[in-house]
């Protein structure tokens, strides 16, 4: 009996040490998480004296749009802040436009490049490596930079737009599709590849049907943000 009461004495031991430690642990990382933060707000010049005395402007701002209106006047009030409706309703669906199709081209040549991209699916090092670096040569440069390029190239319009946009989410998309591809396992593909399939068969028939639905799920994803 005596043996059983120390047994659990030192289990209860153990385990009152064990949550001291996390305890330590959890304190020493919010310490160094407080210090990393004030010595980057200290270098990136933030005032937080600056941002209190601030938000009341904002909020005044923010109230400054909106519209006047009143119970009496409340179709004369929509009406002048509805103003020249028809233009920017169109141009917002202009807007939705330049979304999709650049969604569509960016779609369309990231998920060709994911599978060279992608270390379980490319064929040789080299198609990996260029590949890999052309879609993080494309997120990297921002959208602002490729649409310049293109506006000097093309004039100003919708063009320069869906391009830098598809370019851009090329990019993205690339990668997100190359990680998806990398997650599949090679027993999955087994019976593709015992049938005799080619790479390209492998690929359409093994690869795309796992895939696809995390492709859709973060192309609406990227619709939205385009």
């Amino acid at each position: 009996m005596s043996d059983r009461s120390e047994i659990v004495a030192l289990v209860e031991e153990r385990r009152r040490v064990l949550q001291q430690g996390k305890r330590r642990q959890t304190l020493l990382f919010l310490v160094v998480l407080l210090i990393v933060t004030l010595v980057a707000g200290h270098l990136g010049e933030v005032s937080w004296r600056k941002f209190v005395d601030g938000l009341p402007r904002f909020g005044n701002y923010v109230w400054r749009t909106m519209p006047e209106m009143s119970l009496s006047t409340l179709w004369a009030d929509l009406s002048h802040w509805m103003w020249d409706f028809k233009r920017w309703v169109g141009l917002l669906f202009d807007t939705v436009l330049i979304a999709f199709v650049s969604t569509t081209l960016g779609v369309i040549g990231g998920f060709f490049l994911s599978f060279p991209a992608a270390r379980n699916l490319a064929r040789g090092r080299v198609a990996y490596q260029v590949s890999r670096r052309f879609l993080e040569l494309m997120r990297t440069v921002p959208e602002l930079v490729f649409a310049l390029l293109f506006v000097f190239a093309f004039g100003l319009g919708p063009m320069a737009g869906v391009l830098a946009i598809a370019l851009h989410t090329m990019g993205v998309l690339g990668k997100l599709f190359s990680e998806i591809n990398e997650t599949i396992t090679e027993k999955s593909l087994e019976g593709v590849v015992a049938a005799g399939a080619a790479h390209d068969q492998v690929i359409r028939l093994g690869v795309v049907p796992q895939v696809l639905p995390a492709f859709v799920s973060y192309t609406l994803l990227r619709f939205e943000i385009n």
